[in-house]
Parts: structure tokens; sequence; C-alpha cells
């Protein structure tokens, strides 16, 4: 089983898909085979916030990705009533896991936190919201969509790093590469 991460998607927003420069049906024929490459039924995704927008069929494309594990933390775009579907076995604005071999502690939130549980004994922050125009820093990290990897890479972190990760460029972060990616920054200070 693998574990997913992203935010921000805003599946079906034109304003949105247009400030991308993406084309019509982007969510249908690009991010949804990509997603569907990576992502199995028995995986866990947690989507943090901004999942969809009015009018979009997010219902068939959930049906169509498959993962019959996701966990929606709300963002200030979503309505938790209707955001109802089999696959989607949470909703919360805040929520708290422990992952990995470590056990390390994880508070993830639709919006950038100062400071939360355990920030000062080695836990990790993920969010979304700002759309990569908010600095990462120390155990933060934006996962956003349009924040990613690319903006996560301060110069000191090899940008090869990165790139060994697939998934990324669509906005699909797995819980390897947020961990790395985190453990690098703290190695290097950043």
């Amino acid at each position: 089983m693998n574990v997913w991460f992203t935010s921000d998607t805003h599946l079906g927003h034109k304003l949105i898909r247009n400030a991308r420069q993406r084309p019509e049906n982007y969510e249908w024929n690009e991010v949804l085979p990509a997603w569907k490459a990576l992502v199995r039924p028995g995986d866990v995704l947690y989507h943090l916030g901004d999942f969809t927008w009015h009018g979009f069929d997010w219902k068939k494309w959930l049906y169509e990705l498959g993962c019959k594990n996701i966990h929606l933390v709300i963002g200030n775009h979503d309505e938790p009533k209707e955001l109802v579907h089999p696959y989607i076995v949470s909703k919360s604005e805040l929520k708290y896991i422990k992952l990995g071999e470590h056990n390390t502690s994880v508070m993830l939130c639709h919006y950038p936190m100062a400071s939360w549980r355990n920030s000062h004994h080695g836990g990790f922050h993920l969010h979304g919201h700002t759309h990569g125009r908010v600095a990462s820093y120390g155990r933060r990290l934006d996962v956003g969509c349009d924040a990613g990897p690319r903006q996560w890479a301060k110069k000191e972190i090899p940008v090869d790093f990165i790139d060994n990760h697939i998934g990324s460029e669509m906005g699909l972060y797995s819980w390897d590469l947020i961990y790395d990616t985190l453990k690098q920054r703290e190695v290097i200070g950043v």
C-alpha cells in the first residue's frame, strides 16, 4: 500500500484551469490517467482541500480513479455536505496521522500553520491553499498540485533528488517523496 498526498486540484474550475494554462478536459485527459497509473485501489490518498468545483462530475472521476481510501481535509472551496462518496472514508478540517516505519507525526490541514502538534518534536505539517506562494520551511510543506517539488527544492536540494520521484509533475506526491524531502531539508537546515 502506498500513501499519496495532494491539494488544490480544483477539478472542473475553469478559471483555475485557465490560470494554469491547461487545456479543456485536462482533469480527464491528463490528470486522471497519470494518477490511475500510480494509485491503486488499496492505496491511501489524502486530499488537503479545494478538491472540486461546482458542475464537475467528481463522483465519476473518483470511480474512474479507483482509490477506495480517500481522506478529505476540507478547504475553503469545499462543501463537506455535498462531498459524499463511497471512496471518501473521512472528512475533517484537521487531521493528525502517523506514517511510515518511523511512525512520523503528521498534521494535515488545508491552511499553513506556524506551529502544530509535535512541531517541536520532529512532527511534519502538510498543507495546501497557498498555491506555492508561501515558502515552505523546516518540517512544513505545501502539497498543493501547483506547488510541489520544484517549489520545495531550494537550491541546496539537488534537482535529481526530486526528479527520481514519479507522479509529482501531476500534483500527486508519495509519502516517500515528502518524507525524504523534509528529512533532506532538516539535514541542510532549510
